[in-house]
């Protein structure tokens, strides 16, 4: 994920959104705080909460099952 990539589909989930109030939970990917960043001032249905650093394995179970998978491997190894 870019960036550019992200500020662009950022933009038209915002103008998708029209007439309600959206609260966008994001983790702490550099691309996705440079789009925030520069699209901030222009999202008008759309709210962006950003997760605590470190937390996402915690709060997506396909995350977890990767991790796990990899320790165990590498501890085998």
């Amino acid at each position: 994920m870019t960036a550019a990539i992200f500020k662009e589909w950022l933009l038209w989930f915002d103008n998708k959104m029209t007439g309600r109030n959206v609260l966008l939970l994001m983790d702490n990917v550099s691309a996705h705080l440079s789009a925030v960043k520069d699209t901030s001032s222009v999202l008008w249905n759309t709210k962006v909460l950003w997760l605590p650093v470190n937390s996402t394995a915690k709060y997506q179970p396909l995350d977890q099952g990767i991790i796990h998978t990899w320790k165990a491997y590498w501890k085998s190894q």
